[in-house]
């Protein structure tokens, strides 16, 4: 069994994936495809139109054998602390041979470059990052500038790019853990906010990419893999399929709250999922703007400054501006500077009414804690489980099922101190879970961390 890891949002799940999941099958020869899924929330800090639960059904009907989700202390923050959670599952699970990602450089040779730099930062690099943002900059900015000072201006332009950052934070997670997991890139082509609707032949071609495979300095052939192809096949033939990035399918939901708006963009079994669920779709985060004024209202300074996203009085910001804004989208025009993007501003909101903080990401993090819970299944994925745990190859702990109170949750192999991280985590997803659920009107019981199965498909 060769198995490849992909860490996704599935926001929704559209042809695009599908096309990742079956180029990943055709170039590295895995045979099954687990998924590492964020829940409710997104690493943009926004609200995902469907949940966890459907999003995972959806993706496991579509091709993913085994959907786990990435636990919301990783998911809703900083593409660093994203790609440790995301790899440390991958890399825990004990059984993953590949991690399949997008990017769009073509150059795969300095993404590798910049991870090993990130990995072992210099005190230069470190001088030139102060430097930058003490001119006010964002630490994504900051931190390219710094890059480019250090490694080149190609650095720089490479660091433009979200799933750029993203990737060059998988090798750089698969380098500081030593991990044999063996990355594979599929180029993206068009940006990662590209609203183009495209169809078929070569128009789709050029939307869903290349792929190249990135190899440990041995030559590709000798995994049995392309490195370098470019990606044809019927597919990408068939004018009958369309791709559209996943921004322009939300803005069409958004616009129409219909899913019959998008039924040529995602796969026929995600659409027969999205047409079952009881929503308008129209989700953002102004559905949120009761929770987040009203934990303003109720917290200090000092409460909403132990939040983990908050920094340098950007409590004092937002204590100012909640009054003052009839929504979170004009909380956050005036919270927002130069240094401190929309996307980070974004994060705190969700931080804050989930109740992260800064102390409690320190602690999972210092401890390496990883936990995930399976949210959909099907045999293979399910062999694949069984496999883990008769040859004992997974080192975390994975929920099916955690009871009233985490009492089903299996701890028994951590440490007191990683206990304690573990049922953070948990109840923060809990938190996210009841809080999606409460705004969106779902069955608070039935949909509950605590009552919900995974999804198996048969």
């Amino acid at each position: 069994m060769i198995t490849a890891g992909i860490v996704a949002e599935y926001n929704p799940f559209h042809n695009g994936h599908k096309y990742h999941i079956e180029k990943t099958k055709e170039e590295t020869g895995a045979d099954t495809i687990v998924a590492v899924m964020s829940g409710n929330f997104l690493q943009r800090g926004i609200p995902a139109l469907a949940d966890k639960w459907e999003r995972a059904e959806a993706a496991c009907r579509c091709g993913a054998d085994l959907v786990l989700e990435l636990p919301f202390l990783y998911a809703v923050n900083d593409a660093s602390v994203f790609a440790r959670g995301a790899v440390g599952i991958l890399e825990k699970l004990g059984c993953i041979d590949f991690i399949s990602f997008g990017s769009e450089s073509e150059d795969i040779g300095i993404l590798r470059n910049i991870a090993h730099f990130f990995a072992g930062e210099t005190p230069e690099f470190r001088e030139k990052l102060q430097e930058e943002l003490k001119k006010g900059l964002s630490f994504p900015k900051a931190r390219a500038e710094a890059a480019g000072y250090c490694l080149g201006k190609e650095a720089r332009e490479i660091l433009a790019s979200p799933n750029n950052i993203l990737a060059v934070e998988y090798l750089k997670q698969l380098e500081i853990r030593k991990s044999e997991i063996k990355p594979f890139a599929l180029k993206r082509m068009g940006g990662y906010f590209d609203r183009s609707l495209v169809s078929g032949g070569r128009a789709a071609a050029a939307q869903a990419a290349e792929a190249k495979m990135i190899t440990e300095g041995r030559d590709a052939a000798s995994s049995g893999t392309k490195a370098g192809a470019t990606l044809q096949d019927e597919t990408l033939k068939n004018e009958s399929v369309r791709f559209a990035s996943a921004a322009a399918i939300r803005e069409k939901l958004l616009e129409t709250g219909e899913p019959a708006a998008i039924a040529a963009d995602v796969p026929h079994e995600c659409f027969q999922v999205l047409q079952r669920i009881d929503s308008n779709f129209k989700h953002t985060l102004n559905d949120f703007r009761q929770l987040v004024s009203g934990t303003v209202f109720r917290s200090t300074q000092e409460e909403i400054s132990q939040i983990y996203a908050c920094e340098e009085g950007l409590e004092n910001r937002i204590t100012d501006a909640v009054r003052k804004s009839s929504s979170v989208t004009q909380l956050l025009n005036n919270v927002i500077t130069k240094r401190y993007t929309a996307t980070r501003i974004q994060r705190l909101f969700l931080q804050l009414v989930v109740g992260m903080k800064r102390d409690t990401v320190k602690n999972a993090l210092d401890s390496d804690v990883i936990i995930s819970r399976v949210l959909a299944a099907n045999e293979r994925g399910r062999e694949l489980l069984r496999r883990a745990k008769k040859e004992e190859l997974m080192r975390f702990p994975l929920v099916t099922s955690c009871g009233r109170n985490f009492e089903k949750v299996p701890l028994e192999q951590l440490s007191e101190s990683e206990r304690i991280s573990a049922l953070e985590l948990l109840r923060l997803d809990a938190a996210a879970s009841d809080i999606y659920n409460l705004v969106y009107g779902k069955d608070l019981f039935a949909n509950s961390d605590f009552v919900r199965k995974p999804f198996m498909l048969y």
